[in-house]
């Protein structure tokens, strides 16, 4: 199995030999909240990414309904209209509703903890309503592997969904991948956080505590950090400049001094870069 990391939250991967394909949480240039922008472009033309809708084997996950994790103009103006579309079943119904205004009927909804069976692999989706209840975690699993599609959701795991998701997975090696970089207007646009550079590392390095906790927790045999690639500009402010690059090189620099366990399990990858769950090697084209 083959992970590519597109940009942000957006991954690439296939299940039961290429079966079929998915691409999560697709973001290109809209922006999102008013003000932010993908710092780095989805690797693949984004014409490309939606010419893959039209394959039957097809889908396309989104984990919520945060505009930097669902595209509206590119996908209603692009993508296939019939494809299929995997979403969590929120008590709200506003991103079902939100998809089928831009024209797309073919929506699968998972219930929350409970796994779903498809014809060539299955899918579970966990909430923690703690930190959010209209964010989801959601878990893809083939014969051998597993994808933890964590997206935004990365405190540490509650030990509820732990435990499903651990049964879930059993004995397949699987790749967890979680949040590794603010995406938020804290501390950036806070006027009086004098030091936002140190608060906005320390703030990376939460995450990163808590997904090495969650990777280790979950036995992942990787923690692919991602959904730190975006900017936020505003007219004349420079907190575009402000934020923090989430490059291997910087998030490994932030932890160097920490004694964390199996600190090995984070992936060194760039956006284009694919990691092979059964090498572990990340390649380029």
């Amino acid at each position: 199995m083959n992970i590519t990391l597109l940009n942000h939250s957006s991954l690439l991967f296939s299940l039961n030999n290429n079966k079929n394909i998915f691409l999560t949480d697709f973001w290109n240039l809209s922006p999102a909240f008013g003000s932010w922008l993908p710092s780095v472009l989805p690797f693949y033309n984004p014409t490309y990414l939606a010419s893959l809708s039209y394959k039957p084997n097809f889908y396309l996950i989104i984990s919520h309904a945060h505009d930097d994790h669902i595209d509206d103009d590119f996908l209603r103006k692009y993508f296939n209209k019939d494809m299929k579309i995997i979403i969590s079943k929120f008590p709200s119904p506003s991103l079902g509703r939100r998809l089928n205004k831009l024209g797309f009927e073919n929506l699968i909804h998972l219930d929350i903890g409970k796994e779903k069976k498809f014809k060539d692999f299955e899918a579970i989706t966990v909430v923690d309503e703690t930190v959010s209840n209209d964010d989801s975690s959601i878990v893809l699993r083939d014969k051998k592997y597993g994808i933890f599609h964590g997206n935004d959701n990365w405190p540490v795991i509650k030990k509820e969904n732990l435990l499903k998701v651990k049964k879930f997975i059993g004995k397949r090696t699987l790749a967890y991948a979680a949040q590794t970089n603010s995406a938020s207007g804290y501390p950036l646009s806070y006027p009086e956080e004098k030091n936002k550079s140190y608060v906005l590392k320390n703030v990376v390095k939460k995450m990163l505590f808590a997904g090495f906790e969650n990777a280790n927790n979950l036995k992942a045999k990787y923690f692919i950090p991602y959904a730190g690639y975006a900017k936020p500009y505003i007219k004349d402010k420079d907190y575009y400049s402000e934020t923090f690059n989430p490059i291997y090189s910087n998030l490994t620099k932030l932890i160097k001094k920490d004694k964390i366990k199996n600190k090995n399990k984070l992936v060194n990858i760039f956006c284009g870069g694919t990691l092979s769950l059964k090498t572990g090697k990340v390649t380029y084209p």
